[in-house]
């Protein structure tokens, strides 16, 4: 049972890599200075890809290296929180170009959360507005990255 449900979250991890790879595509990869804005989802999608790949590698082979993963066992609440954060995540991907960072992002912190059930509401939505400006603030002024603007534009 263990092996499937391993193969099912590889599969997963290794889908949502891709989809993250194929969105970033879209965003600059190299800006004038430095790694561009499109470099830390193209990493991150590669790692998603590579941990998936290991993990279904591990459902096929009992090599040693491999078999040293920890085992987790999810409860059916643990499963639908990823599912969930797995769709937020996807929706904000493609929602951030035409709505803009300064927007999706917020909403993005305070849901995920919410799902994940971190500290008391005044927290969120302290959290969710102060992170979205000072990131803004980091890319556009220290690395001269742009962030999509959307409807604010």
């Amino acid at each position: 049972m263990m092996k499937t449900a391993d193969r099912v979250v590889a599969c997963c991890l290794i889908i949502l890599g891709i989809l993250v790879f194929w969105q970033a595509s879209k965003i600059t990869f190299f800006s004038e200075e430095l790694l561009g804005p499109g470099f830390f989802p193209k990493f991150l999608a590669g790692a998603l890809i590579f941990l998936g790949i290991l993990l279904f590698l591990r459902t096929v082979f009992v090599a040693e290296f491999l078999a040293e993963f920890p085992v987790i066992d999810l409860e059916a609440q643990g499963v639908v929180k990823i599912v969930m954060v797995i769709l937020v995540s996807v929706i904000y991907l493609t929602t951030i170009e035409p709505v803009g960072f300064l927007i999706t992002t917020p909403l993005l912190m305070f849901i995920l959360m919410m799902i994940l059930k971190h500290g008391d509401l005044g927290t969120k939505i302290a959290f969710s507005l102060i992170f979205p400006i000072v990131a803004w603030i980091a890319f556009k002024i220290f690395l001269k990255i742009p962030l999509p603007w959307g409807v604010l534009n």
